[in-house]
């Protein structure tokens, strides 16, 4: 069976027409990501061993990036995504009890923008964590009638 003189001509005409549709509009969507660095802390003491985790929440398209805690608490996180990030402690060596349930645990509430090209360092001390955490939980246990009479 051969093609029309009309298909034939209409090919000639318009030319080789392309065999997949939107390329560029439905290609992937773009994650900007930068590095991160900084330190953890447990009061004055860095926190060593393990590592930390930043993961993408509140809306910031990204991955779970890690780095390794140096033993002064440092550490350089590449491919984090910008904007605002969950941070997690994974086995690292922290001192105080109450710290190891609260950080280590996949609700962390422990939240950090990252910027792009941001020079200033990630501070996570986590004595001061572990306090704005306490006042959260405190402000739910009172609940929304916090102050009312009986």
């Amino acid at each position: 069976m051969k093609p029309s003189r009309r298909i034939t001509g209409l090919i000639l005409l318009l030319g080789p027409l392309p065999l997949c549709g939107c390329t560029e509009e439905l290609g992937p969507v773009a994650m900007p990501v930068t590095t991160v660095q900084g330190v953890v802390t447990e009061g004055i003491l860095p926190v060593s061993g393990g590592w930390i985790e930043f993961t993408p929440v509140e809306g910031t398209i990204g991955r779970l990036r890690s780095a390794r805690l140096g033993n002064d608490g440092r550490f350089v996180a590449e491919g984090v995504a910008v904007g605002i990030n969950q941070v997690r402690l994974v086995n690292a060596r922290v001192d105080g009890r109450p710290y190891r349930g609260v950080f280590s645990m996949s609700y962390s509430t422990i939240r950090r923008e990252a910027r792009p090209d941001d020079p200033n360092p990630i501070a996570v001390d986590l004595v001061i964590e572990q306090a704005k955490f306490q006042k959260r939980f405190e402000r739910l246990q009172a609940g929304p009638n916090r102050g009312a009479k009986p």
